[in-house]
Formats: structure tokens, sequence, C-alpha cells
């Protein structure tokens, strides 16, 4: 099943309609949402009835702006509620599913912009249904939503932000090009915005798990059409492709996962020695633990399904034979099995900021989904621009393009480049490089990993230069020199250049042009971060706000970098309207165990504490902790880890220091 949603900016021209009825011929879309259609519903709906739409209905424009109208096929079961110029808003009912469907015009003129929001908060009270919310929007939820002219006002974002989870709706993402407007300007006057979107409450992507939105080309209309396809299949694996080995911390909980364990390990003995054998004797045990959890551990929805049907069943004879103890003895099963869930949806969700046993299943399920939907490869784009979405497809298209890319184009004239390396490994130290790894060693790697979590490693190059054409020819030689030497290819796409202030664009432009990198560094982010800080900080930094509505609090940029006073304070009002602000059109109750703001003498369990710079609680003259200070900031496990930190003292100069050895001095076994 599938919607389609476009603001037309007009359907009066012929090519419009022409457009219009391709779309719908193309994709069949048994619920059509237009605004800005610019007419009256008259002529609208003799539209409807030329495009095969026999249901319907619409909202007039005003003057030569506005219009609405929503189309459903036969067989669809709508009722529509009353409307106004921001929304049309029906109740849907299609193959045993009843569901909500909004298409919204949101207000262009940017003073006005907040009637939106308050029309949305105010739907959002009428009841619970799944709900799903599509149109264009005329608001982005962040700055990279957009590219050309003005930067976007970050109230105005933040207001849309606000309203999305204030009403419990999550950004449906989307297939195809990032822009659903464009201008149509030429060169530095092109302005493209994410204008258009679907959102959707979780209830509904419980009934519709699949659903996806994908932005489709039009030439008629300044914006592209959005084709929410609610039923879309997931890829799935094909005949003989099984789902590779993934350890479950809820298996922790049960009680006999030692013992199985233990067995694994006796009853597969390596048939090879060394690490040949090793990787064998994993992978043997691997099926084990496989077996052993299908058929011991079993399902958990399956398991609280029955359990919760054996609990109603208990109740019931309890009423007949007075005796509790069968009940007591489901519920208790029922509580390790909710905690066994929580466990699970917490390692799908990556949240390890909150501890097993607070019940947080709901939140951890919602990020669990999110993370899946995310991390969902639903189409890949082959090299002529077409789109491949068939799970074969993109097996054979991913095979080929890591077949590639690691297939070895040969080496030659090595000794070329060895010759120029000074060389800084003795004998001493090659000895301990190829010497055998000790259990020692194997148990410090492995334990400073996190316990759900696999490792990674990430090498950059930096190489300073003049900006002349002869310095550009003559890395463009070494880095030939090296690829023929090594074996390896110079990724061109990965790479970017920075140059200095005084470098001519035309310049700029040249050298570009003649080692073949479009990418100028410091344009981009790295890590999500800017890779330079100028005068204006706030500028640099005004996309933390929209991380932490999206994520949590940004503590990695918050550990690079000083913010300023005003982004610690929207930081800090982040937090706080997480929890005391309003949900779903409602305000949030008050939390039993938050301590909220402005309080004294609480004893909470958890509190939202004011974001602080570091200068704050250290002493006037930096040389220690105000241990004052702290504790009106921190939780006291907080602040006996903050106390073991060490502040330099007067007189003492920095030295570089290496992390992994005791003496602090850099060694190569501790670097591996």
């Amino acid at each position: 099943m599938s919607l389609l949603g476009l603001n037309y900016c007009g359907l009066g021209l012929d090519a419009a309609v022409g457009e219009l009825r391709d779309l719908i011929r193309s994709y069949n879309p048994v619920v059509v949402f237009l605004s800005e259609t610019k007419m009256k519903s008259r002529a609208i709906n003799k539209l409807k009835w030329s495009m095969g739409f026999q249901n319907g209905v619409a909202v007039d424009c005003v003057g030569r702006s506005g219009g609405m109208a929503l189309w459903w096929r036969e067989g669809v079961d709508v009722s529509v509620r009353p409307w106004c110029q921001y929304y049309i808003d029906a109740k849907i009912s299609l193959e045993g599913k009843v569901w909500r469907f909004t298409g919204i015009y949101g207000e262009p003129r940017t003073e006005l912009r907040h009637r939106t929001w308050e029309a949305l908060r105010y739907l959002r009270r009428q009841d619970d249904l799944p709900w799903i919310y599509a149109g264009d929007f005329n608001e982005v939820l962040r700055q990279d939503e957009q590219i050309g002219g003005n930067s976007r006002n970050e109230g105005q974002m933040h207001a849309f932000r606000e309203c999305l989870m204030d009403c419990g709706l999550t950004d449906l993402g989307y297939m195809g090009y990032s822009f659903t407007w464009n201008n149509r300007r030429e060169g530095e006057a092109n302005v493209q915005v994410r204008l258009d979107r679907g959102v959707a409450t979780a209830s509904f992507l419980e009934i519709f798990p699949n659903a996806q939105v994908e932005h489709i080309m039009t030439e008629e209309s300044d914006h592209m059409a959005l084709l929410i396809r609610t039923e879309a299949t997931a890829p799935r694996r094909g005949p003989g492709q099984q789902r590779g080995f993934m350890f479950e911390e809820m298996w922790l909980k049960h009680d006999g996962y030692d013992h199985m364990i233990q067995e694994a390990w006796d009853n597969n003995p390596a048939a090879d020695t060394g690490i040949r054998g090793f990787w064998q004797k994993l992978q043997d045990m691997s099926r084990d633990i496989k077996r052993w959890s299908f058929d011991t551990f079993g399902s958990v929805q399956a398991e609280l399904k029955a359990l919760r049907g054996k609990l109603e069943e208990a109740k019931v004879q309890q009423l007949v034979s007075g005796s509790s103890t069968v009940v007591r003895d489901i519920e208790k099963k029922l509580h390790d099995m909710y905690e066994k869930e929580e466990v699970m949806y917490r390692q799908r969700s990556r949240q390890e900021w909150l501890k097993a046993g607070d019940r947080n299943t709901t939140y951890f399920q919602n990020r669990a989904s999110h993370r899946k939907r995310k991390n969902t490869v639903k189409a890949l784009r082959r090299e002529d621009g077409s789109r491949c979405a068939t799970n074969e497809g993109m097996v054979e298209m991913a095979l080929a393009f890591y077949q590639h890319l690691y297939t070895s184009e040969g080496s030659s004239n090595s000794d070329d480049i060895l010759a120029l390396i000074e060389r800084s490994v003795d004998e001493a130290m090659n000895r301990e490089l190829v010497g055998s790894v000790t259990d020692a060693e194997i148990e410090t790697a492995l334990f400073q990993m996190g316990p759900t979590k696999a490792p990674g490693k990430d090498d950059d190059s930096v190489v300073f230069m003049d900006a002349t054409r002869e310095s550009m020819e003559a890395l463009k030689h070494v880095l030939q020199v090296y690829e023929v030497s090594s074996g390896q290819k110079f990724n061109i796409d990965k790479s970017s250049v920075f140059f200095g202030k005084g470098c001519p664009a035309e310049r700029r432009m040249e050298l570009k042009a003649s080692i073949g990198i479009s990418c100028e560094a410091l344009s981009e982010k790295y890590l999500g971060l800017p890779t330079v800080v100028g005068r204006s900080k706030e500028g640099a930094f005004k996309h933390l706000p929209e991380q932490s509505w999206s994520k949590a609090v940004p503590t990695y940029p918050m550990g690079c970098f000083k913010l300023s006073r005003k982004a610690c304070s929207k930081l800090t009002s982040i937090a706080t309207g997480f929890w005391w602000g309003s949900a779903e059109g409602k305000r949030k109750p008050n939390k039993p165990g938050v301590c909220l703001p402005g309080l004294n003498h609480c004893a909470p369990e958890f509190s939202v504490r004011e974001i602080r710079r570091v200068e704050e609680v250290l002493l006037d003259d930096g040389q220690g902790w105000d241990e004052e200070k702290l504790p009106e900031i921190f939780f006291d496990g907080d602040v006996d880890d903050i106390l073991k930190i060490p502040v330099g003292r007067a007189g003492t100069d920095d030295y570089l220091a290496w992390n992994y050895t005791k003496n602090e001095v850099f060694s190569v076994r501790s670097a591996y």
C-alpha cells in the first residue's frame, strides 16, 4: 500500500495535470494528498474523477495561494475530520488496520509558523491512533537540510523539533535525492531545502515497521513528490545466507549459561594449531551457542506471550481454588523475562549510559527500532545512476565492490621506497614484534573494549606543502610511486585539501583540478565536529542542539572544545525539557525519584544538573578543584572521579606522555 503527497504550486497547467496523472499511473497510490493546488474545490473534484478516484475532499485556495485535496480509492474506509488551511486529517481503515493520516501544508510566513505547530499539537490531543503526518512543513530540523542561501533560523528549527518531540513523532527518513524543494536559480543564487517529509508515531511504526519514504523527481513543481510505502519489505537473506553469530547480553541471565559455555569449549577440540585452530574452535562454539539459544533460551517475545496467557488462566483458576501460588510463580517468570527483554533492547539500541534494571523497555525498543531502520540498506545505486533494490542484486554489487577494492594491482620497486626510510626498528624491537602474543596481552586488549562492542581503527595522513603547481606535481609523483611500490591505491574521493587565507580562489581551483581533489578540508566536519573553530563559536557549534534533540548530550564535542555559556544554556534547556516538558500534546507528569529544577534538599534517583564549563569548578588560581562547588553540580560518585583527575600546578611545564605504559614512555608493544 502506498500514499502519494505533493506540493504542486498550482495545478492549472496541462503539463502539471499530465505529470500528476503519470505519477498516479506509475505508483498506483491508494491515497493522494495535494497541497498548494491554487484551485477551488469544484475544479479539484473534477480533476479527481479524471484521475480515477471516486472519493475525496478539497480545501479552497485563498486568492492565488493555498488549496489542498485528499483523494482515496474505492475499498478504503476513510473518515475525514474537520480541516483548515494547514491540514486535512483523516482516519483510515484498510485490511484490518486502523490508523490516522494527516496531510500538511505548513505556514509559509516565518512569523506565523508557530500556528502550524499549534495545530499539530491540537491534532495530537484528539486520540491515540497510530499516526503518520506528511507533506510540506515549510521548515527543517537541522542546518544540513539546506544548501545555499542564508542559514536557517535556529529558533524556528528548535520550535519544529520541540513540536515533533511533544507529539511523539519520529522522522521517517527518505530514499532518493536529499532536498525536496529547489528555487531553480543558477549558481550561488540556487537554494535547495528538505521542506517535505513524513513523520510518524511509535505506534504507527509498530503496525507498519517497514514504512519508508521515497523522494520522487518532478518537473512541473519546484517540490519533489513524497511516496510513502507502508508495507515496504526490508531486504531479507536469501537461501543459504545465514545470519552471522551475534552475542546476546541477555544470555548471561540464564542459569545454565556458564555450564553451556564450558561444555561448548570442551566439546569442540581444535583440529589445527595456532590462530587457525583457535578460529575454527570459535566457529564450532558459535554454532553450539546458537543451537542452545534456540532450543533452551528460546524467543523472549514468544515466551512473554505464552506467560501472559498462562497468567490470565491462573488468575481465573485462582477465583475458584483460592490459591495464589501458581499466579506468583508465573508473575516471577514474567518479571525475569521482562528483564531479559530490557537487556536485549538495550544492547540493540547501543545505549550504554543507562544500566539494566531501570525498566525503560519502551525507550530501548524505540531506539532499537530506529537504529534498525537507519541501518537497513534498502537499495544501492549503480554506476550508471540506476537503483538496485533486490536482495540478490545488492549482494552481487557488494561482492563486486569489495573484490575490486581489495584486489591488489601488484607492487614493484618497493626497494626504492624502503631505501628512503630511516630504520627505526632495531633487532630487539623486531624480536618483540614477531614474538608470540601472551595471554596477558590478549586479556588486556579484550578488556579495553566495551562488553558489547567491537574494535576499530582509522588512520589519516597529512601532507604540508606550498600552494604551487610544482608542489602539487611533486605530490602526485610521490603518490604514484607509493601506489606502484605498495600495491595500495590512493583514494581521491576520501581526500581533501586545505588552503591558507592568502591563496587566491583561481589558484585553488587550478590546484584542485590538477590532482583531482574537489573537497576542501575545513568546509567539512570530522566525526561530526568542525575541523576549525574561528572567532564565532556560536556559528561553529550551532549544530549541537540539533544533535542533543535527536541523540543525547554531546559529551564528545564538549570534551574537545570549550563551549560558550550560551551553548551550555541551550543544552541544559533541552535536557530539562526532555524530563519536564510536553509529550504527545500533554504536559509530562512528574517522575518518581526525579528532582525538579530549582528544588533544594531533595534526594533524587536521577536529576538534571546544569551543564557547566570546567573553569567554573576550578579554584580561582586554576591550581585545583573547588571541592565545595563540585557537589552542587555533580553526583557524589562523579565528584570522587573528578577529584582523582590531576590539575596542573604553577611552575610545571606540559610534556608528552603515552597513556598505555606505566612510565608514560612509548613502546612498540603497547601500540599493538
